[in-house]
């Protein structure tokens, strides 16, 4: 309650402070909505056998488990499931005037409880380490920019290699097939009086057979190549098109840029490899990223924004 109560406060601040205030709180529990989940990758050195069970839906209200056993390397591509939560809508106006937002505040319960979403159990029948790690499979989307009068990416898979999204090198089937714009730091200068920065749109091909400085000849990325950036390559995985335009356009290093991937994965206290060891049992425990990260905004579900890295 101190959280939602110190919230309030800095919306009626920021947003409201000329009015009378009237807070009117809704809440919603035991609320349902099916959620997209990431790609999984299971490597080992040689094949090995695993089990995974996890649940899915079919009808968007109820999840059903899936068993499978399987040899790596292998791809699972999990179905959307169904998440149970909580939420909170709070209301803020006076008698005059409405100054609220019904989006304010969104308080949501997600756990990995047995029927969950994140509920995943891959049991390790080798004698042999495998190794898990997945790919936010985020469906790419774009906006119309008013300032720059051009329609630009606004939403994309995470990471960025060299302003590709991970997914794309792993399934080049998956891009989008055409060259798109972002807004690009045209300048970036980081002084005693400040940051001066400049802006301009590019764009970058995202193509099947040609994604960034990539070629046919490059792809697919195969699952060691991804294995081998998430373990030895994190300081080239990047977040926004914007820390790649500094990055790897102007040249300019930095710890917040080239290891924001990696921190904010550390802040959501999820694991970018995660190692089975022989004839063992993994159970999620939140460790391993099956809905994706959001590094903005976790309190979408509703409105189908589904940003899970």
């Amino acid at each position: 309650m101190k959280r939602l109560t110190t919230l309030l406060v800095l919306t009626l601040l920021v947003g409201a402070s000329s009015c009378t205030k009237v807070i009117h709180e809704v809440a919603t529990r035991n609320k349902r909505a099916p959620l997209a989940r990431n790609i999984l990758l299971f490597s080992s050195e040689t094949p090995a056998d695993i089990r995974i069970a996890y649940y899915a839906t079919e009808d968007g209200v109820t999840n059903r488990l899936i068993e499978k056993e399987v040899q790596t390397p292998y791809v699972l591509e999990l179905e959307d499931a169904v998440a149970i939560y909580d939420s909170m809508d709070v209301y803020v106006g006076n008698n005059l005037w409405k100054c609220y937002n019904d989006d304010n505040f969104r308080r949501y319960k997600q756990t990995r409880e047995h029927e969950g979403p994140e509920y995943l159990r891959v049991e390790n029948l080798s004698d042999q380490v495998v190794k898990l790690a997945a790919i936010d499979a985020e469906e790419l989307k774009t906006e119309w920019v008013p300032e720059y009068e051009e329609t630009v990416i606004e939403r994309h898979p995470l990471p960025l290699y060299r302003g590709v999204p991970l997914l794309y090198l792993f399934m080049p089937d998956r891009a989008p097939g055409r060259e798109l714009g972002y807004v690009a730091m045209t300048e970036y200068e980081h002084s005693e009086r400040g940051i001066h920065t400049a802006k301009a749109i590019k764009s970058i091909p995202l193509f099947p057979d040609r994604l960034g400085d990539f070629t046919a000849a490059d792809l697919p990325f195969s699952m060691e190549r991804i294995m081998e950036l998430y373990e030895r390559e994190m300081a080239h995985l990047l977040v926004s098109y914007k820390h790649y335009s500094i990055v790897e356009q102007l040249g300019v290093s930095g710890i917040e840029f080239q290891n924001a991937f990696a921190e904010r994965l550390r802040f959501k206290r999820v694991e970018a490899v995660t190692r089975i060891a022989p004839h063992s049992t993994l159970t999620n425990e939140g460790n391993v990223p099956i809905l994706a990260i959001d590094f903005r905004n976790d309190a979408k579900w509703e409105e189908k924004d589904y940003r899970k890295w």
